[in-house]
């Protein structure tokens, strides 16, 4: 099994340009020696999820690596990349995945790290709700209940695809606590010009740690009560040089009939 960050990389820094060449640099820990030569691969992912895709060639003596693809067309920054290191052994060791929202300096990504830990530290202030966040899938393998002559997802409620249009749908759940998660709202109605039938429209609002990101449509699952929320909107609260510290998000509690509620956490 990989070895993590923990073990090798000190940092790994994402100087990320929309339109150019993106350069990812990376600091070993000054008490990593394994036996060399040190073989470098960068990869990159689209969603932060489980599936990465390698950038160019392996390398060997070289701390940044360069990305001259232009890989995002939206205003959605999911982006992430991270470095696979191979020893002379033939160990390996991953980094953590690095976010393209922002260069932080190394004073400014300590305290980034320090407000983190802050808001993890079960402060007096805010209420904790402990939960796993299920990020949507955006690209990979087409489900077949997507109508091949519009492009459009014909059964809300597949199996396969829990009516997102890609093969399971969701990455693999990750842990993420929300803040101040305000009392669940209840307000049902008809809704006859749209005629959806009976609707429950209304959003609370929760807060959470901006790393990882969170995005429309992506589901948060309470692990207390097992439900599970939709998450409509995002906005940073306090950010340092663009790299978002705290994010305040609106939900709405799926339905019971719901696709998401199919989704086994353990086996995704």
């Amino acid at each position: 099994m990989p070895l993590t960050r923990d073990a090798a990389f000190s940092r790994v820094y994402v100087d990320y340009a929309i339109r150019g060449t993106t350069r990812v640099s990376w600091s070993m820990r000054n008490t990593f020696c394994p036996p060399e030569p040190w073989t470098f691969q960068l990869q990159v992912s689209y969603n932060g999820g489980d599936e990465w895709e390698d950038v160019g060639e392996p390398f060997t003596g070289a701390f940044f690596a360069l990305d001259d693809e232009e890989r995002l067309c939206a205003k959605d920054m999911r982006l992430t990349y991270r470095v696979v290191m191979t020893d002379g052994d033939g160990v390996v060791y991953e980094s953590e995945a690095a976010h393209i929202l922002g260069g932080l300096s190394k004073r400014e990504w300590l305290q980034y790290r320090a407000a983190t830990r802050r808001c993890l530290l079960q402060p007096r202030q805010m209420e904790q709700f402990e939960g796993m966040l299920l990020k949507r899938k955006i690209t990979g393998e087409k489900c077949t209940c997507i109508d091949p002559a519009t492009g459009g997802i014909t059964d809300s409620g597949c199996e396969t695809c829990y009516g997102t249009g890609f093969t399971s749908g969701y990455w693999k759940a990750g842990e993420t606590i929300m803040f101040d998660m305000s009392p669940e709202l209840r307000y049902t109605q008809n809704d006859n010009q749209m005629q959806r039938g009976t609707v429950n429209d209304l959003r609370g609002v929760a807060k959470c740690v901006g790393i990882p990101l969170i995005n429309t449509f992506d589901v948060w699952v309470d692990t207390s009560s097992g439900r599970r929320y939709i998450i409509h909107k995002c906005q940073n609260k306090a950010e340092i040089d663009q790299v978002p510290v705290v994010t305040e998000i609106e939900v709405r509690m799926a339905g019971a009939g719901d696709a998401v509620y199919n989704i086994d956490l353990e086996t995704l």
